[in-house]
């Protein structure tokens, strides 16, 4: 069994390269799609009543929860993620 797994891409799968460059470039892109996301939420939620404001809150940080501990449990039961002895 190998000594360096990657838990989040399968066996077969290459590291490409990619410039700094071409790297700025897409994180800058999604720095203003998040932006963007956020002035549009601004704009539809400006006339909400604080009772469903307070309800979007709490679903989005519960979003926000079940992402980051669901994500990883569901990873850590993925296919691709296991040693290939371990597939049988």
């Amino acid at each position: 069994m190998s000594e360096t797994t990657s838990s989040h891409s399968c066996a077969d799968a290459r590291a490409r390269g990619i410039s700094t460059t071409q790297l700025l470039g897409q994180v800058m892109f999604l720095v203003a799609l998040a932006l963007g996301f956020c002035a549009a939420g601004t704009l539809l939620g400006r006339d909400l009543p604080l009772g469903t404001a307070r309800i979007c809150s709490f679903a989005g940080f519960g979003m926000l929860l079940a992402s980051a501990f669901g994500g990883r449990c569901a990873r850590s039961r993925c296919w691709c993620s296991r040693p290939a002895t371990a597939r049988s």
